[in-house]
């Protein structure tokens, strides 16, 4: 059966990494995964996603980066990107949902949410 979309999961963690590719695997989705920034910009290269999970504190290169260097080439806004997020509030280095949108995210997701709320918002932004 084919995959829904694919996802390119970017985080440090492996339970994270575990965790989000068993249950987006199981929703149908096709999950390839980076773990660090320079290696998500290389998954880039090689396939387009459809949506990439972006971690925003990894070490070397962080999500912010990743993204500011993103929108330096042909491939940017091929795809959409959801900052995952380890924090409560919704303020990541100091910048509210709406800066980090106009920095070119699609929106932000907390890590640690309800498994079947988290699968949702994934739905929700390949929908959009």
């Amino acid at each position: 059966m084919k995959a829904l979309a694919t996802i390119l999961l970017v985080d440090d963690e492996p339970e994270i990494i575990s965790l989000y590719r068993q249950v987006l695997t199981k929703a149908g989705y096709e999950v390839r995964i980076a773990t660090d920034g320079p290696a998500a910009l290389e998954a880039v290269k090689e396939e387009l996603p459809s949506l990439m999970l972006l971690d925003v504190k990894m070490p070397d290169m962080d999500g912010l980066e990743v993204l500011a260097k993103l929108k330096m080439t042909k491939e940017y806004g091929r795809f959409k990107v959801v900052f995952l997020t380890a924090y409560a509030e919704s303020n990541i280095a100091g910048l509210s949902d709406e800066a980090l949108k106009e920095l070119g995210a699609a929106g932000v997701m907390q890590k640690g949410m309800d498994i079947h709320e988290f699968v949702n918002q994934v739905k929700g932004y390949l929908a959009e």
